[in-house]
């Protein structure tokens, strides 16, 4: 393949629809889609892309899901995390990290992660975890920052003010489960982004659908316009 996109963004939804299916527990079901966005990202560096960003929680799931479903969550991620560290990945957290934490060992688990989050190194995985990408969420760090540093500073590269800072522009992002929508998903590094979607849920999803996408993406007239 000649055209490997830079970044790949990943929307991995159905976790609770395949543990319904499956007849397993939710922690079971996000741990195993856990591991499947561990191999994923390892076939992405393998082939040369250099950021992949998962769509963890969103801040609407924080606030809006049952606790149950919450506990199980944050168990698939603090997982997904510690084990992509372990890897060698550079890791980056995204998103309002500390109120995701409920109790207090799961707390210091993830203000652990957020000290050890970087947004640089040869491959990077992004993780979205309690994010936002509503308007008042994204741009809350830019206007303080306007407050702070001046208008001048901030409007030279805006950029670096908001709260997905350091997430470079996504070239492919890829939707699993059925629902054709990005609901919050990064929108600043979706702008000119090719989108893919599939029915499968996150739990069915393999190598040979992610190759999938990619044959796909190379056919797409990538340009700047409508």
């Amino acid at each position: 393949m000649n055209k490997i996109p830079n970044h790949i963004g990943i929307i991995p939804d159905g976790n609770r629809r395949y543990a319904e299916r499956e007849g397993i527990s939710l922690k079971n079901s996000y741990i195993h889609g856990a591991e499947i966005a561990l191999q994923i990202s390892d076939i992405a560096k393998n082939i040369g892309v250099k950021h992949v960003s998962f769509f963890g929680t969103s801040s609407e799931n924080v606030l809006c899901r049952p606790k149950r479903e919450m506990a199980a969550l944050r168990q698939g991620v603090l997982f997904f995390c510690n084990t992509a560290l372990s890897l060698g990945h550079s890791l980056h957290l995204v998103g309002d990290i500390e109120a995701i934490g409920q109790t207090p060992k799961e707390k210091n688990e993830f203000l652990k992660l957020k000290r050890m989050s970087r947004s640089e190194g040869n491959f990077v995985i992004h993780a979205d975890v309690n994010y936002s990408g509503e308007i008042r969420n994204e741009l809350g760090p830019l206007f303080k920052a306007i407050v702070k540093h001046g208008l001048r500073k901030v409007r030279a590269r805006p950029e670096e003010f908001i709260s997905s800072a350091d997430v470079p522009p996504i070239d492919l992002t890829i939707r699993v489960g059925g629902k054709q929508r990005l609901s919050g998903f990064l929108p600043f590094q979706n702008i000119y982004a090719e989108l893919y979607f599939r029915e499968e849920l996150w739990g069915d999803f393999n190598e040979g659908m992610f190759r999938e996408a990619l044959d796909w993406y190379v056919k797409q007239d990538r340009n700047k316009g409508a």
